[in-house]
């Protein structure tokens, strides 16, 4: 029997306060943070949908639009936007409120998959129904991320075995033990917290680079190839690959083995653009030269970085959009 759901009926919303302990050194959220409250909210709402154990697959951009101070009230709603038989697509829309000033935060889908015992995907028997403008946009913005996750994931059917060091310059290399604290279903890593790690790990990479301050950017489309499990070691290998007057992107790759027991493999690639700052926090010009690569490398980070101009274009205007809506809507939960 297939169950119908109407978006905004079965929203999942999460409020939070900013502690210093939740900071970076200048008194604002720390980005990692932020991103592991998204997906733990996230991931409730998938599972609610699904009625049952839901893991991450893969998200889209995710872009930090306003800074958020410590004594802030963050708030965090996350929508069902789309189905398969397998999975959901939960849309996560944070914004604070700091005073008598609210502002977005950020927006972005995460595609969760529905599983059982083992984790074999599930099938959920459930369909997301649009029935008012706000969710029809929704629905149709779902659409495009899907017609783009195609194409990543055609990338990871080539990429899925790879686990070798990369040959890049300024490569760091940092090792991590799952302990359970750091999972969920099934003893596997939990995907906020790695979110979280490798902020930080991109966080450092990029001030090693350009030897200044920085604050996370966002997060590009990123696709999870395996599970981590408890008990194994996570290699992450943080290496910039392209900077722009007042951005470095960060690339990371990440995999997980416990040796002699299970094989290496890889979890994920993904890429973090990092924003160098003065004192003051205002975007400062990097000083550092472009990080060594092939001209054809160099062309692939030029259209990576217009694609994010794109994206945040969009994701800014959606944002504003969805906060002004729900602003008023959360009130009455």
């Amino acid at each position: 029997m297939v169950t119908r759901v109407q978006p905004l009926h079965v929203l999942t919303y999460s409020v939070k306060r900013v502690y210093p302990r939740h900071t970076n050194d200048y008194g604002v959220l720390h980005g990692g943070v932020l991103a592991e409250w998204m997906q733990v909210v996230g991931h409730i709402a998938a599972e609610r949908v699904v009625r049952g154990g839901a893991v991450l697959g893969s998200l889209d951009h995710l872009f930090y639009l306003n800074p958020v101070p410590v004594g802030s009230t963050v708030h965090i709603a996350s929508i069902p936007v789309y189905t398969t038989k397998h999975t959901v697509d939960i849309a996560t829309i944070v914004w604070r409120e700091y005073r008598e000033d609210v502002k977005p935060v950020t927006f972005s889908i995460s595609t969760f998959v529905a599983v059982e015992d083992g984790l074999r995907p599930r099938e959920h028997r459930v369909v997301v129904e649009p029935r008012n403008q706000l969710e029809e946009e929704l629905y149709l913005l779902a659409s495009r991320w899907r017609k783009r996750l195609e194409q990543l994931l055609r990338v990871r059917k080539e990429a899925r075995h790879d686990i070798s060091p990369p040959t890049y310059s300024h490569v760091i290399t940092s090792y991590y033990y799952v302990a359970a604290e750091n999972t969920y279903l099934e003893g596997i890593a939990s995907a906020s917290w790695m979110l979280r790690l490798l902020d930080e790990v991109a966080g450092i990479t990029a001030m090693k680079y350009v030897r200044g301050l920085v604050v996370t950017g966002s997060i590009d489309a990123t696709v999870f190839y395996a599970p981590a499990y408890v008990g194994e070691t996570l290699t992450v290998h943080a290496y910039p690959t392209y900077t722009t007057r007042h951005t470095i992107e960060v690339t990371l790759k990440v995999v997980a083995e416990k040796p002699g027991l299970r094989p290496a493999r890889l979890v994920t690639i993904t890429r973090y653009t990092m924003v160098s700052i003065d004192k003051s926090l205002r975007p400062k010009p990097i000083e550092a030269p472009q990080p060594p690569i092939s001209e054809e490398e160099l062309k692939a980070a030029r259209v990576r970085a217009e694609e994010r101009k794109r994206a945040l274009a969009e994701a800014r205007e959606v944002a504003v959009k969805l906060v002004e809506a729900l602003t008023h809507f959360t009130l009455h939960i």
